[in-house]
């Protein structure tokens, strides 16, 4: 029997859609807290596998981790990879400051993934693309990753993540099942461990 994969990541909400993508594919993963390191690198894929390479050595067993950065076109890229931080010192509000009027926006996505037979992660990546409006709209969910979800509205939507309700997000990234990092790296994990 296989033995549940460790999810580390101290984000509820990434941690319950992970779970709906991974048990789609036969894949079950537990949470796990583990105090990362936050390396400064500008690209986000690069904190990814640090992040993995830590998180292995620590744990001495199969690990995954997820890094998202934020990009607002308005802002020549601005937060990237320092969005956590961007959030945790000024807030939305404080973002949302910096731009006069909506601004198109994407979430890059990397999931990295180390077991005792890599020398390196392995790595899948995701981007999701919309428009960052310049004032908030709806409210906190349960399902909320970020507090961009407030206001992010995706290509192809008119309200943003946080005017859906949980339904209309999970169909929404059920939508993305195909191009998901989470969807990926479990259709290959199943694979890879048959």
């Amino acid at each position: 029997m296989v033995k549940p994969l460790k999810f580390v990541t101290t984000n509820m909400g990434k941690f319950r859609s992970a779970q709906k993508y991974f048990a789609n594919n036969g894949v079950e993963i537990e949470q796990l807290s583990l105090d990362l390191p936050e390396i400064r690198k500008d690209d986000i894929h690069k904190i990814a596998i640090h992040k993995a390479l830590f998180a292995y050595k620590e744990i001495k067993q199969p690990v995954i981790v997820h890094d998202t950065g934020f990009y607002i076109e308005a802002l020549n890229g601005y937060p990237g990879f320092c969005v956590g931080y961007t959030l945790d010192k000024i807030g939305i509000n404080g973002l949302l400051k910096l731009i006069s009027e909506p601004s198109k926006a994407s979430f890059k996505s990397y999931l990295a993934y180390m077991d005792n037979s890599l020398s390196e992660p392995i790595l899948f990546e995701d981007t999701y693309n919309g428009t960052l409006q310049n004032k908030v709209s709806g409210e906190k969910q349960l399902f909320f990753w970020s507090d961009l979800f407030l206001a992010f509205t995706p290509n192809g939507r008119k309200k943003t993540l946080a005017e859906h309700t949980e339904q209309e997000f999970r169909a929404l990234e059920k939508s993305l099942d195909t191009t998901s990092c989470f969807c990926k790296f479990a259709s290959w994990y199943r694979k890879e461990k048959k």
